[in-house]
């Protein structure tokens, strides 16, 4: 989170089309607007922590040191070589897959792929009954990966068309493949069932 407030900090001060030219600036705008942007805890259903990932960035003072570097390769390996890529390549006895289904319901899911650097897409799948939010399916592919992520959410978000199917759950979605029927939570992708 320490980038933030290096070159990325950097940019958002040269802006000419906004008064928000940092990450403090953010934080108070999120404060000011807790109602529609989520910047107290517990204020808006999407932001039920409010914005702490913000806040605990602006406490590193952007701070990069050996202990930041040891962390950021901890984590890299923990969601690259034995995280993501671990699970891509190693399902069924050795067998590789596309892809990762997985519920962004649950914010790590999500929060793995971003650490890693790797891609992500989100398929919008419904509404929550008790919520009134939306949710969706994530798709967390490797490196370089987004061209065949974006292929396979078409293939998902086609077939809930052409099965006219209103997904009600995380647990409702099915997809079928090749006249097999596969439940896909919260199992990875196998080529043999793709949807196209």
């Amino acid at each position: 989170m320490a980038e933030f407030l290096g070159p990325r900090s950097a940019r958002a001060a040269a802006l000419s089309n906004t008064d928000i030219k940092s990450l403090s600036h953010i934080v108070q705008y999120n404060t000011a607007s807790a109602d529609t942007e989520g910047g107290l805890p517990n204020i808006h259903p999407a932001f039920a922590s409010g914005q702490d990932d913000f806040l605990a960035t602006l406490a590193t003072q952007g701070v990069m040191d050996k202990t930041y570097y040891q962390a950021l390769n901890f984590c890299q390996s923990a969601t690259r070589e034995n995280g993501i890529d671990y699970a891509l390549t190693n399902y069924n006895n050795g067998r590789r897959v596309d892809a990762l289904l997985v519920t962004p319901d649950v914010r790590q899911t999500y929060q793995i792929a971003a650490q890693a650097g790797y891609p992500v897409i989100i398929i919008p799948a419904g509404i929550n009954a008790t919520t009134g939010m939306p949710f969706g399916l994530a798709l967390m592919g490797t490196a370089w990966s987004e061209t065949e992520l974006v292929r396979w959410a078409s293939a998902i978000e086609d077939f809930g068309r052409v099965q006219g199917e209103e997904f009600t759950s995380i647990e409702s979605v099915r997809v079928v493949g090749e006249g097999v029927d596969t439940a896909l939570l919260p199992y990875p992708i196998l080529q043999e069932n793709y949807v196209r």
